[in-house]
């Protein structure tokens, strides 16, 4: 487990914080142990530093936040810091009479915080420790909770007869199009990883009708449409099972108490309920129309759509992007909303790369395209 610091960015909310900290850890006995005795201290001030270069130009074990005087609000600070690196260990440290300050950098997504008052090298070396390992078990948390997403999704695309990277490329399009449209990062990763699970609910629809290979009867059209809001209940049934599992952990048996909503769990349920909806409202299982579609469900309606115009099936053939376009084309306004069909014209360069990559001729496993990064709320 990674939690030996080599490189510590500083960043200072006022001018000498950084040696402050530097004159702490250099002059007391005892701390090697926990801080290995070979690191590196980087000082920039927390003021006017550009913090997406500074993360990306080097890589660094921690970050110590420096409050007061110039630094009174870390809240735009924070946010720059876990959108470069989702998973940072920050350890804001704040004077006595600031110690709100510092609770809410906490609150915001600061690891731990110290008072400059009781800082001592040993204090701040098990904050900078312990901060490490918390961040380290949290990525280690949502990469498992990603690939479980990921072949969740792909046992349930084997019972259907679309096969090969669909599911990887459907969230890998809606990813890309949640970008165009502006979204925020944590938008922008969880519909990542629950676009793949939009058609999670066709585990449950006979194989009689799932798998027949010519024209489906209106009877059998309207249960292959249930499989969105099978797809709903699966990700949102609170089972008894789930119930005893919770009581077992000493928790409410219905959650309400010490569970937090899963905004995963949530998302991926709209995803599976909304997205063969359509703009007009000719769509199913609700009808809804326009905006009252949730903007992941009309964003997984396009990648599922356009991935499957491109892709080869038993009943047809792959078209070219060109007619794939053109199809979609006719149906903005109608099937597709006219906004993400506009984010799709200005992403193809990224969704033929993604297109490459994931080929349904190279199926072997692939690396993800990045990790999760934890829920800030």
């Amino acid at each position: 487990m990674p939690v030996v610091p080599q490189r510590i960015l500083t960043l200072e909310g006022r001018p000498g914080d950084g040696a402050r900290i530097e004159q702490v850890l250099m002059h007391a006995p005892g701390v090697t142990e926990l801080m290995s005795g070979t690191y590196e201290l980087v000082i920039a001030p927390a003021c006017g530093c550009d913090i997406g270069q500074l993360m990306a130009s080097q890589a660094f074990d921690a970050v110590l936040l420096c409050l007061g005087a110039g630094l009174t609000d870390p809240a735009p600070l924070i946010a720059q810091l876990l959108d470069a690196a989702p998973y940072a260990p920050i350890v804001a440290i704040a004077d006595e009479a600031d110690d709100e300050l510092a609770l809410r950098a906490v609150c915001l997504g600061a690891q731990d915080y110290l008072l400059w008052n009781e800082l001592t090298a040993r204090s701040l070396a098990r904050a900078i420790r312990a901060s490490i390992e918390r961040c380290w078990a949290k990525q280690q948390i949502a990469e498992s909770r990603l690939s479980f997403v990921w072949r969740l999704a792909k046992a349930a695309e084997c019972r259907d007869e679309v096969t090969g990277n669909h599911v990887v490329r459907v969230g890998c399009y809606s990813k890309i199009l949640a970008e165009a449209l502006g979204m925020d990062r944590q938008f922008v990763e969880a519909i990542f990883v629950t676009a793949p699970l939009h058609d999670i609910g066709k585990i449950g629809i006979p194989d009689a009708i799932l798998r027949k290979p010519g024209p489906l009867t209106a009877q059998e059209r309207a249960v292959m449409q249930m499989h969105c809001e099978i797809g709903e209940r699966i990700l949102r049934d609170d089972s008894k099972a789930m119930g005893a599992f919770r009581a077992w952990r000493g928790l409410h048996p219905h959650g309400e108490r010490f569970e937090p909503v899963d905004s995963l769990l949530e998302m991926a349920c709209t995803v599976s309920l909304t997205h063969h909806e359509r703009w007009d409202g000719r769509g199913y299982p609700r009808g809804l129309a326009g905006e009252q579609i949730p903007l992941v469900g009309r964003i997984v309606a396009m990648s599922d759509v356009f991935d499957a115009l491109l892709s080869e099936r038993p009943y047809k053939r792959a078209y070219s992007e060109d007619e794939a376009l053109a199809i979609l084309e006719q149906e903005v306004g109608r099937q597709f909303d006219p906004e993400i069909y506009a984010a799709l014209l200005r992403s193809l360069d990224d969704m033929r790369q993604v297109r490459e990559e994931f080929n349904d001729s190279h199926c072997e496993e692939h690396e993800l395209p990045f990790v999760l990064a934890p829920d800030r709320n």
